[in-house]
């Protein structure tokens, strides 16, 4: 998790726009390279103010409907990204 506040440190705005927050989504989950939990993933997107609320929901709703990321299940029984 140390990458998250480099990220957050280096963003001077927002994303406020369902394109972008979907492309930075997916490369943060291709950066992991291992399961994501929502919630840590919420965390880094959303908590760190990179990406507007609104956005990032509407974000993973489209990746999730399109099939672009699935949802998993990981050994904790936690809801994960990949």
């Amino acid at each position: 998790m140390e990458n998250t506040s480099k990220l957050s440190d280096m963003a001077s705005f927002e994303i406020r726009d369902t394109d972008s927050a979907k492309l930075l989504i997916c490369y943060l989950l291709k950066k992991m390279e291992k399961l994501i939990e929502a919630g840590q993933l919420y965390d880094i997107a959303v908590g760190s103010g990179i990406i507007n609320y609104f956005c990032y929901n509407d974000a993973i709703e489209i990746l999730l409907k399109n099939e672009t990321i699935e949802t998993v299940t990981n050994d904790s029984g936690r809801e994960c990204y990949s």
